[in-house]
């Protein structure tokens, strides 16, 4: 089951072997080592989410790299107010999920996880008011619910 659940969550994201998987239909925006980032394509600033995918070295713990990604969202969204920090639904003992409400009503979740010596995380962002996107809780899963090795 947990192999369906994973091939289920695999076709909901767009990507290449090149790219870390990512909503379906969103655009790339930024890209370099380590770190990929795609766009809804919304105009209306309303409406704009952001997702993004690194990851990089890292040396210690789950628990580690939640902390460390706490402070470095508290870093980069001001005012950013810590909401919850749960198991990653589906992988539970693989990954976490952090959610934070930002100044002006948005919402950042971001999924975490330690994997071969490295932090894997995507952060993905959306406007006070909207609707999440259907296709970021696969392509996030597809991500960070992977076993080592």
């Amino acid at each position: 089951m947990g192999i369906a659940l994973f091939l289920l969550a695999a076709s909901a994201c767009g990507g290449s072997a090149s790219e870390a998987p990512h909503p379906t239909g969103w655009t790339q925006i930024a890209a370099s080592p380590g770190e990929q980032v795609w766009g809804n394509g919304a105009v209306a600033p309303d409406e704009q989410q952001r997702y993004e995918y690194r990851t990089e070295p890292f040396a210690g713990q789950r628990e580690d790299l939640a902390s460390r990604e706490a402070i470095r969202a508290a870093m980069r969204y001001p005012h950013a107010h810590f909401q919850s920090s749960v198991p990653f639904p589906g992988c539970e003992g693989l990954a976490g999920l952090m959610t934070f409400a930002l100044q002006g009503g948005g919402v950042l979740e971001e999924a975490f996880a330690v994997r071969d010596g490295n932090a894997v995380t995507v952060a993905y962002v959306y406007p006070k008011g909207g609707m999440p996107s259907p296709d970021v809780p696969g392509a996030m899963r597809a991500t960070v619910c992977v076993l080592p090795g």
